[in-house]
């Protein structure tokens, strides 16, 4: 039976995919630079540790990194160039670096990552799924055409991408720095454009992500939309906290705290309501430009950032999740504040289309639209018994969307894709 390689340094949907191909009897390895597991180097090395020790390992990294799966047997898991990714995790955990410059480390480290893949799968795999930006030098290695070479684009195609974040720079200079651009533009961009260009088949995980790499060259007929799932027995719709004030409604922002996501928007949206009685909470990391919050609306709180483990019990807190990202190639937080039972408020360029219909769940408004993006949060504010029913709906829509359901769909399109392969 063909056998697929999934290679990945950091993406953690790719443990998804992974387990998916291992269900289907497709799987050769998952190969990672870092893998959290104690069967796994680094952290093999450290099993002599005091429990104690152990547990607190689990507890501050394997809990946060999320860099395992429980569903994917030891033996396909493989870990090569971990000490050259770990250190700058560990210097970004620390927050002694900033979150570009982690990127920037682990990517400029890569090259040796991916010709490692690339003769691990010239031995091994009819096929090889590689991720953007970790993709180049391990198609280049396989151009023969004897593995096929599967780009899994997490975000969009890198020539929309540098237009989008480019208007918005322009739009926001002091913005700049949190929009991520210098992972689309610089030295390597061409080979960006190029890891696309050189595959035989593109994942995605949106219809908005499909478009543009059709947009760009790509054959539509190579291009597939897989939409990301979510764990739907964890992320529950639960009881309002019995602490909750019942006469706050309160709006809920969860991500990188960054104009890419439209902070920007969000803050000027929700001080246009000047609503006495409203909150709206704000959850993750600063991107790069500390001072984006020193102007924050009377009734916005910002509560850093909050491990996954620890968002059911943030959603359970609100009324509705908002989420107005300016680019994205899904948004996986959208579907988990919609198994939670929340309407959701996003925009066209991320995942909301394809698991959102406009007004059932939520609403899909413009990106970078402060207008349309106040006057859906204020409908939801002002609409209690139509807030609920969405809430309804979401879950309902959530429930469709778990990972067994993705694991379905992938195995099914690549059971397709090696099947061409095999015919021709």
């Amino acid at each position: 039976m063909s056998k697929v390689i999934v290679a990945h340094p950091n993406i953690q949907h790719s443990l998804q995919l992974a387990v998916s191909l291992q269900k289907a009897g497709l799987l050769a390895a998952l190969i990672s630079r870092l893998y959290a597991s104690w069967r796994h180097p680094p952290f093999s090395l450290l099993t002599w540790l005091p429990g104690s020790v152990r547990q607190r390992i689990e507890q501050d990294v394997f809990a946060k990194v999320h860099r395992s799966h429980p569903d994917l047997a030891p033996r396909y898991v493989r870990t090569i160039d971990t000490s050259r990714a770990l250190l700058p995790v560990i210097l970004r955990r620390a927050s002694l670096i900033s979150h570009g410059t982690m990127l920037s480390w682990l990517h400029r480290n890569s090259p040796h990552f991916q010709h490692q893949v690339a003769d691990i799968a010239s031995n091994q795999a009819e096929a090889l799924v590689c991720y953007d930006r970790f993709a180049y030098h391990a198609f280049k290695r396989l151009s023969n055409g004897q593995v096929k070479r599967i780009l899994d684009l997490s975000f969009v195609h890198p020539i929309s991408a540098r237009r989008i974040l480019a208007e918005e720079a322009e739009r926001w200079p002091e913005l700049a720095p949190s929009l991520g651009l210098s992972g689309v533009t610089g030295a390597g961009f061409d080979h960006i454009i190029d890891e696309a260009a050189m595959a035989d088949y593109v994942l995605v995980g949106s219809t908005f992500a499909q478009n543009s790499c059709i947009e760009n060259g790509i054959r539509p007929d190579s291009v597939f939309v897989i939409p990301y799932g979510v764990n739907d027995y964890r992320f529950l719709p639960t009881v309002k906290e019995p602490e909750k004030h019942e006469d706050t409604f309160r709006f809920l922002f969860v991500g990188q705290i960054g104009q890419r996501k439209g902070i920007r928007y969000l803050l000027d949206a929700f001080e246009r309501l000047g609503l006495v009685d409203a909150e709206l909470w704000l959850c993750g990391n600063i991107m790069d430009v500390e001072h984006i919050l020193d102007t924050m609306p009377r009734g916005c709180r910002y509560l850093g950032y909050v491990p996954n483990k620890q968002l059911p019990a943030i959603f359970s807190q609100v009324d509705a999740f908002v989420f107005p990202s300016i680019l994205e190639g899904f948004g996986l937080v959208i579907l988990e504040a919609m198994a939670c039972g929340l309407p959701v408020i996003t925009t066209s360029h991320t995942g909301g289309p394809d698991i959102i219909d406009d007004g059932v769940e939520g609403f899909i408004i413009p990106p970078g639209d402060a207008d349309a993006l106040a006057e859906t949060m204020l409908h939801l504010y002002e609409h209690p018994v139509e807030r609920i029913e969405m809430g309804t709906a979401a879950r309902q829509a959530a429930e469709k969307r778990s990972w067994s359901a993705y694991h379905e769909q992938a195995a099914h399109l690549f059971e397709r894709i090696l099947g061409d392969s095999v015919s021709s």
